[in-house]
């Protein structure tokens, strides 16, 4: 097997068995609702994750791998409100307020997505994936120049940015180009 292969059935096999052997192992209910949710089995997604939710109401890991569900569904509202939830808990969440950041720019809602972008970096979310989504609601808001800038920033060498977050941000800048050189190299 190459290393680049997703091993979608062995790895949904493994969340399976995980389960029959333990029901209640939130980690493998939500990893296992990603997989589904990738594999565009949304329904099977929602219940996988809404089992998680129901056992850990309170984690914030599940509430935010359940808004991540919600958004791969293009739920968009679900997502918002599992979200805020996830504020009720904990106000100053950074994941939150990333996510927030991403359903709002899924939505189209730019403005309101670099508002709680941020938040994320008030409250120590200064990943370079989490600025790539921001370049991208920036660029998208017209904020051509601030996009740009940031861009410069999490460019230097010294700085890892995964390939695939910079394609989000080239894509958001209008450089096709760019976005695909960043997902070949991904």
């Amino acid at each position: 097997i190459r290393k680049d292969q997703w091993r979608w059935d062995a790895a949904e096999s493994g969340y399976r068995k995980a389960l029959e052997l333990n029901p209640n192992l939130v980690a493998a209910r939500q990893g296992y609702a990603i997989l589904l949710g990738v594999r565009n089995r949304h329904s099977e997604a929602a219940a996988q994750i809404g089992r998680a939710v129901d056992l850990d109401p309170l984690g914030l890991p599940t509430l935010i791998h359940a808004a991540a569900v919600h958004y791969n569904a293009r739920r968009f509202h679900d997502a918002l409100g599992v979200l805020n939830r996830a504020l009720e808990i904990d106000p100053g969440s950074p994941s939150a307020w990333s996510w927030i950041g991403i359903v709002r720019g899924g939505s189209r809602n730019y403005t309101e997505a670099i508002r709680a972008y941020r938040k994320a970096f008030e409250f120590s979310d200064d990943s370079a994936a989490t600025k790539c989504y921001y370049i991208f609601a920036l660029a998208r808001s017209g904020l051509q120049d601030e996009a740009r800038a940031v861009l410069q920033q999490i460019s230097e060498p010294a700085v890892f940015v995964p390939r695939s977050s910079l394609a989000i941000a080239y894509i958001g800048l209008n450089q096709k180009a760019g976005a695909i050189r960043m997902l070949q190299q991904a």
